[in-house]
């Protein structure tokens, strides 16, 4: 813990990955957890960035906002808003937070609900998905005449996000 958003830990992430080096074990995924004000979002964002860019796996979670109280994680736990179920939500609304594009955070939205289209916010702007089922149909139909996927090059092979393009749309609103 860093118990304050203020100070990267670098010196306690240099030695972490020192030991795990010398222990010949993986790094452990770190997960981004400040409070959900304008400062832990921020840092949060501007955190796992960087430990990315240092060879860090990193996650978020973030506190469902609580209307006009702001909840921090004290409260939570004060509230008893920590059961497993609960954070599941948290590490999705941190995931959301920390998405590097909106095709990206699309993606997470349409795998957790399902919806053909819906509008959402990426980077303070405001963007709509809307799901093209005939494109999903001719996608997947293209899919099944190839004979070995395994024999494609790793440039063909799509991420989720890469396929929500193919299949939906994904465009910033004016």
């Amino acid at each position: 813990s860093t118990l304050s958003c203020n100070n990267y830990p670098e010196l306690a992430l240099s030695a972490l990955a020192e030991q795990c080096a010398d222990n010949n074990v993986p790094r452990p995924k770190l997960i981004w957890a400040y409070d959900g004000d304008l400062a832990g979002k921020g840092f949060i964002r501007k955190f796992s960035a960087r430990a990315r860019d240092a060879g860090w796996v990193c996650g978020a979670a973030q506190p469902r906002a609580g209307g006009a109280k702001k909840r921090d994680w004290n409260d939570l736990w004060i509230a008893e808003r920590l059961s497993a179920d609960d954070l599941v939500e948290y590490l999705y609304l941190g995931e959301l937070l920390i998405a590097a594009t909106p095709a990206a955070k699309s993606a997470l939205m349409y795998s957790k609900h399902g919806w053909q289209s819906f509008s959402f916010d990426h980077d303070n702007r405001l963007y709509w998905f809307k799901l093209d089922l005939e494109a999903v149909q001719l996608n997947q139909r293209g899919l099944k005449s190839l004979i070995n996927i395994e024999d494609l090059p790793p440039a063909h092979v799509t991420s989720v996000e890469q396929h929500l393009d193919l299949i939906g749309y994904v465009g910033q609103l004016t």
